[in-house]
């Protein structure tokens, strides 16, 4: 599950423009990525794609660099098309 709060605050969250992936405790992260589509919103995180299973408030976010809490990751080994 992600949690982006508001997009504002996402982008506002990655002015570095950074992609990576960063452990906080347990199961939660903090991504810092690309936003590479917007329905649904994939990020690039570097090490890995993200997609989520919303869509992005805007479809003008595409590009956009966002930080994004990440309560727990479940892997999958379908291709993302």
């Amino acid at each position: 599950m992600v949690e982006p709060g508001s997009w504002e605050q996402a982008a506002a969250a990655n002015p570095g423009r950074e992609k990576r992936l960063e452990h906080q405790w347990g199961w939660r992260y903090v991504g810092y990525g690309q936003v590479l589509a917007t329905d649904p919103v994939r990020v690039d995180l570097g090490i890995l794609v993200l997609e989520l299973d919303f869509p992005a408030d805007d479809p003008g976010r595409e590009g956009d660099y966002v930080a994004l809490a990440i309560d727990r990751i479940r892997l999958s080994a379908e291709p993302i098309s």
